[in-house]
């Protein structure tokens, strides 16, 4: 089954999620991820993307574009990365819904790999493509 992640941006900030404590096994021993999650039965995966950010985050957002997709080298899950906006809301993990992240944080794209060491390559040159010129080198 296919996960759908919501690559979050607002001012050269993503929001990115720590995962609770019990997931991290779940989840590779990754400890911080992008919002998101299954796609559901006669699901489209953007609807899914739209709905997944919605329960885990608080936020209404829309698709910019699809960035990529690949299985994930440490949760061997199939995953399809989309850039998206936050056209409305307040971030929380308040929601039923949330089963994985326990806080949410918006970081500097610059410092996304500190968090994000598997950060997918396609997604990271995604990034640095939306970070103006003057400020492009990424700490690794």
């Amino acid at each position: 089954m296919k996960t759908v992640l919501g690559i979050i941006t607002d001012n050269n900030k993503i929001l990115i999620g720590k995962l609770k404590k019990e997931q991290l096994e779940a989840f590779g021993g990754i400890e911080y991820v992008f919002p998101g999650g299954k796609i559901e039965d006669g699901e489209t995966s953007t609807n899914a993307v739209i709905r997944e950010i919605k329960e885990e985050s608080g936020l209404d957002t829309v698709i910019v574009e699809k960035i990529g997709e690949r299985v994930h080298p440490k949760t061997l899950k199939e995953i399809e990365y989309f850039h998206c906006k936050r056209i409305s809301g307040v971030e929380t993990t308040a929601s039923s819904e949330n089963n994985d992240i326990d806080t949410l944080v918006w970081v500097d794209i610059k410092e996304l790999p500190t968090y994000m060491p598997t950060l997918f390559p396609k997604v990271k040159e995604y990034l640095e493509g939306l970070i103006p010129s003057e400020d492009r080198i990424i700490k690794v």
